[in-house]
C-alpha cells in the first residue's frame, strides 16, 4: 500500500495539467477579444471576433492538454 500507482500519477499529472491548459486557454481568448473587439460593434462584427479568439484558444488547448480522452476539459474550455 506505500508504493504509489503509476496509473494515478499519471492521472493526476494530466488534470493538473489539463486545468493549466484551460486556464490558458481562456487568458488567450480573453486577450484575443479585448485586444480586438471595441465597443459600440456589429454584432456579426463581435461573433467573428469570438470566431478568431476561439480557435486562438482552442489551439493553445490543444498544444498544452494531456490525455483528455473523455474531452472534459475540452468542454469546460467550451
Amino acid at each position: 500500500g506505500k508504493v504509489p500507482c503509476l496509473e494515478n500519477a499519471v492521472l493526476s499529472l494530466a488534470k493538473i495539467q489539463n486545468v493549466r491548459a484551460v486556464e490558458d486557454a481562456l487568458q488567450v481568448y480573453m486577450t484575443e477579444m479585448l485586444s480586438i473587439a471595441e465597443l459600440p460593434m456589429h454584432p456579426e462584427k463581435l461573433s467573428d471576433i469570438h470566431k478568431i479568439a476561439e480557435k486562438a484558444a482552442i489551439e493553445v488547448f490543444i498544444t498544452m492538454s494531456f490525455n483528455d480522452n473523455d474531452q472534459i476539459y475540452h468542454q469546460e474550455l467550451m
